[in-house]
């Protein structure tokens, strides 16, 4: 049931008037570890974290990639990259099979690197840092998720 409303949370949430906007890749959710400062209210240190939810690569009609974060518990992780203030930018690879993207927040930096097989299946690896929130402060994080190319 989950994946099923964040499949029509996908659908519905590229924009209307984009008709060429197209899903590339759609990833599931994601495993791995953060690491807050001592400039926070949270613990400080390494802590084993996870984002319930999907992340999709969005091919922009204009020709320009956006990420869509959607599915998360309550609605908290349903947003455009690009309508949070990001600047998404390609990076060069030398793999036909890979996509390096840097997301260039107002107070963070994301790079995505996103691999995957003959057969579609792949992964993602997200590393992430800035100042998050008052509550986390400043704090820098890696996670890993499954993905699968869309035809």
């Amino acid at each position: 049931m989950r994946y099923l409303l964040a499949g029509a949370i996908l659908l519905l949430a590229v924009q209307p008037g984009a008709a060429t906007d197209k899903i590339l890749i759609v990833c599931g959710d994601s495993q791995g570890y953060s690491y807050n400062a001592q400039d926070g209210l949270a613990p400080s240190g390494w802590q084993k974290d996870s984002i319930a939810g999907q992340l999709s690569v969005i091919l922009r009609d204009n020709g320009q990639y956006d990420l869509l974060a959607a599915g998360g518990p309550g609605g908290f992780n349903n947003f455009f990259y690009s309508n949070d203030g990001c600047q998404i930018t390609k990076l060069q690879t030398f793999r036909s099979n890979q996509l390096t993207l840097l997301a260039q927040c107002r107070r963070y930096a994301e790079t995505f690197l996103f691999t995957w097989n003959s057969d579609g299946s792949g992964s993602l690896l997200n590393v992430g840092a800035g100042s998050m929130a008052v509550l986390s402060g400043t704090r820098a994080n890696a996670f890993q998720s499954s993905c699968h190319l869309k035809n």
